[in-house]
């Protein structure tokens, strides 16, 4: 069974930030640049919660399709994804991912 605290060493090893947010008390951020995962520790070790998107301050951006264009969304705001492409620090992991990868599955 994973140890959380060795997870969360390799992940900041690996170049991630580690963030809490006072929405989400029980999870925490997983950062590359803007881009971010919620994990929480469970039974098995961190799990990913939903899907990484962008960070917007204190919210979570989410990939979305607004008028044929895909965007990050986070209530009221959006960001286009080509704008911010370039400027996300980790690999794509899927084409939903929107170029905002996860922490390397080895570590999760």
């Amino acid at each position: 069974m994973p140890d959380p605290a060795k997870q969360l060493q390799a992940i900041y090893i690996a170049g991630f930030e580690i963030d809490t947010f006072e929405r989400f008390p029980n999870s925490l951020g997983l950062r590359k640049g803007n881009c971010i995962a919620l994990v929480q520790a469970a039974v098995d070790g961190l799990k990913i919660i939903g899907q990484p998107g962008w960070r917007m301050g204190e919210l979570l951006g989410v990939l979305v399709e607004r008028a044929g264009q895909r965007v990050f969304q986070a209530k009221s705001a959006q960001l286009a994804e080509r704008k911010i492409w370039g400027t996300c620090s980790l690999t794509p992991h899927s084409p939903t991912a929107g170029g905002c990868g996860t922490p390397p599955v080895a570590m999760l």
